[in-house]
Parts: structure tokens; C-alpha cells; sequence
């Protein structure tokens, strides 16, 4: 595995970097660039949480043929993330018809964010630009400053047809 330090990882629109060094918990593992987790610590730390049934799980990771939703990255059943396409937190529903297979990646940065705003963020994220809460832009707008908005952001599932 070739070395790649955070900073460079960042730079080069990589998800993961591998620094060669230990984590707190002992492992040699990529590290994710969002995180600074350790991979193999994000598997364990997420494998304890209850998984739904095998059934509902491989019928997620057909959605995509294997791949992560929002950004294509490859999945299998292990290191699969089912994702809530409109969050529990905004009363999604906790169905088949509301989950998305997602890499922990996505999992993680999406978080209880509603598409479109996972849309913004990814969009600043790819023009390596601070993502700006709404409140802060309405209240620049409203002095009367005004932030253009990033390019349009295009997700995997999007560029595949899949919804």
C-alpha cells in the first residue's frame, strides 16, 4: 500500500490515505480523509450496530449492482451502509423504499442531510470550498453579501439512470 499523507489525500479527492503508522487500537489500516478514522476501526465500531435481515440487505446492494449510491465506489455486504434516503430525523421511513446502499464514506459525510443538501456539501467538498451553514449565507444575503453557489454536484445514481 503506498503511502499518502491526509493533507495530499485531500488534495487529490481521495476518500481514504494510508500514513504506514498504528492506530490507537493497534491497526495498520487506511484511514478515512472525512474521519481521520482507521478503517478497520470504523468496520468494528459499526459491525456491533443491528443489522437488518440478510434478505433486505442483499436486495439494498442489488439497487446498485455492488456500488455506492451517491459516489460508485464499490461495496459488498460487509462493508455495505444502508443509507435512508430522506433521514429518520426528517421522518423517513425506516423501509425498504426509503434505503440506499451507500460506502461508509457517503454514510457518514450524508449523516441526517436530505439530498439536497448532501448535494451542496459534496458540490463545496469537490471545489475544495468551506461548506457554509444556511443560516450563515441568509444572514450574509440578508447584509447584503452574496456566496455563488457551487456547480451543480451529479451523484452516481444520477449518472447511472438509477432513480
Amino acid at each position: 500500500m503506498n503511502i499518502i499523507s491526509k493533507q495530499r489525500a485531500t488534495a487529490s479527492g481521495l476518500n481514504k490515505y494510508y500514513t504506514n503508522k498504528l492506530c490507537v487500537r493497534g491497526h495498520k489500516s487506511e484511514r478515512y480523509v472525512i474521519s481521520g478514522m482507521c478503517c478497520e476501526c470504523s468496520l468494528e465500531r459499526y459491525s456491533d450496530r443491528i443489522y437488518k435481515s440478510n434478505n433486505v440487505r442483499n436486495k439494498v446492494l442489488d439497487m446498485s449492482k455492488g456500488c455506492c449510491w451517491y459516489c460508485g465506489t464499490n461495496i459488498n455486504r460487509k462493508t455495505l451502509r444502508i443509507d435512508h434516503l430522506k433521514p429518520k430525523a426528517s421522518n423517513g421511513d425506516d423501509d425498504i423504499k426509503n434505503y440506499r446502499p451507500s460506502c461508509i464514506f457517503c454514510n457518514l459525510s450524508k449523516n441526517n442531510l436530505s439530498l439536497s443538501q448532501f448535494r451542496r456539501r459534496m458540490a463545496y467538498k469537490k471545489e475544495d470550498r468551506p461548506n457554509i451553514p444556511n443560516n450563515i449565507l441568509t444572514f450574509l444575503k440578508d447584509k447584503g453579501i452574496n456566496i455563488p453557489e457551487p456547480e451543480h454536484y451529479i451523484f452516481w445514481f444520477e449518472k447511472n439512470n438509477l432513480d
